[in-house]
């Protein structure tokens, strides 16, 4: 199992003498950027996690595992920042190619992370997070027990999330409302046992994670940008775009060369 930089407290200090450690921490400054651009998807990363860890200890899952469900949580959607914004906030219906796009952010996501070594263990996660149990999902339709149980508590961890915040082409549903739906999906989108080991976790939802906490002092540290959960998370009003120091460490991040465009991108 991988260990990850930033979850023990020493990972906290000397930040900017450990490359690997500034690195997730970089990515992790441009998941928040991107998620600043629209005030309804503030602190979504951290909400999804939050879903994500409740779940896997409701279920009895090992530390390891739980520990590696966290940070792809964190990570998930990270392809989203390659996919243009006015696909992702439009609020008319998309069309097929638009869909598409939106339909191969798993994949995207998962080349970005494929570049940073301490983050591959996640891939299988990250790529297969929207794989459906009856093998209807994308972007592999892989089915049942093909997709890691990881993947599989990422999925109804981040389709409550979606269903109980607005979007351009909806108002949120209720906590009721999304349960109810995630039960209705059992068999087609979710496997049962994870969806009832998600509604035992809603019970007692998590107020916060230490090691997320972790995460947070260290994106502080970093000094990349704001804390990013409560209160002092910024509005997409008051976002401020990447500093010129900021790209340059996402590109050293992905070495390939058509991982750095990709990077470039991202930054803007």
């Amino acid at each position: 199992m991988a260990q990850f930089a930033l979850t023990t407290p020493a990972a906290t200090s000397g930040l900017a003498n450990d490359p690997e450690t500034a690195a997730i921490t970089c990515l992790l400054s441009v998941i928040e950027a991107h998620e600043a651009q629209d005030a309804a998807t503030v602190g979504r990363y951290r909400r999804i996690a939050l879903h994500a860890i409740g779940t896997a200890r409701a279920l009895i899952l090992p530390s390891p595992e739980i520990d590696l469900i966290r940070v792809a949580a964190l990570f998930c959607n990270l392809g989203f920042v390659r996919v243009p914004g006015t696909v992702l906030h439009r609020a008319e219906e998309l069309t097929e190619t638009e869909r598409q796009l939106i339909h191969q952010h798993p994949r995207l996501g998962a080349e970005m992370l494929a570049t940073v070594p301490q983050l591959r263990a996640l891939l299988p996660l990250v790529l297969y997070h929207h794989e459906f149990w009856n093998g209807e999902g994308y972007p592999y339709r892989l089915r049942g027990e093909q997709i890691p149980v990881g993947a599989r508590i990422l999925h109804v961890a981040e389709v409550y999330e979606a269903l109980t915040h607005s979007r351009p082409y909806r108002a949120a549903f209720s906590a009721a409302e999304a349960e109810e739906m995630l039960i209705k999906g059992i068999g087609e989108l979710f496997e049962s046992r994870i969806v009832r080991a998600f509604l035992r976790q809603q019970r007692r939802p998590l107020a916060n994670d230490e090691q997320m906490d972790l995460w947070t002092a260290a994106l502080q540290e970093a000094r990349f940008l704001p804390v990013m959960a409560g209160a002092e998370v910024r509005t997409a009003r008051q976002h401020k775009e990447p500093t010129d120091e900021q790209e340059k460490r996402v590109a050293a991040l992905l070495r390939r060369p058509a991982a750095r465009r990709e990077a470039a991108q991202a930054a803007d």
